[in-house]
């Protein structure tokens, strides 16, 4: 990913997603964070189920992923998948 018009279509991908809110995506930092909708946090291992989800989606549409192994932290209070990426367009989840 090289450029905002990379950028914005990941964010676009994540946010047209039924369990996905709202995502956030920064080419800067090359960081991407998601915010579930409140129905996609039920089953016990949520973010995994997810993040592999939205993963195997991106990948699909060519901007190769992986989930990350990382925990949010104490800040998140649950609510959202951050995912880093790397330049040429991939996704660590």
């Amino acid at each position: 990913m090289t450029c905002g018009g990379c950028a914005a279509s990941v964010k676009r991908i994540l946010e047209n997603q039924p369990k996905v809110s709202s995502a956030s995506v920064n080419l800067t930092t090359e960081t991407a964070v998601v915010w579930p909708v409140s129905e996609a946090k039920v089953a016990a291992n949520w973010k995994k189920q997810l993040g592999e989800a939205l993963a195997k989606h991106l990948t699909s549409c060519g901007f190769k992923s992986n989930l990350r192994g990382g925990e949010c932290g104490a800040n998140c209070g649950g609510l959202f998948q951050e995912w880093n990426f790397q330049s040429q367009g991939t996704f660590l989840f």
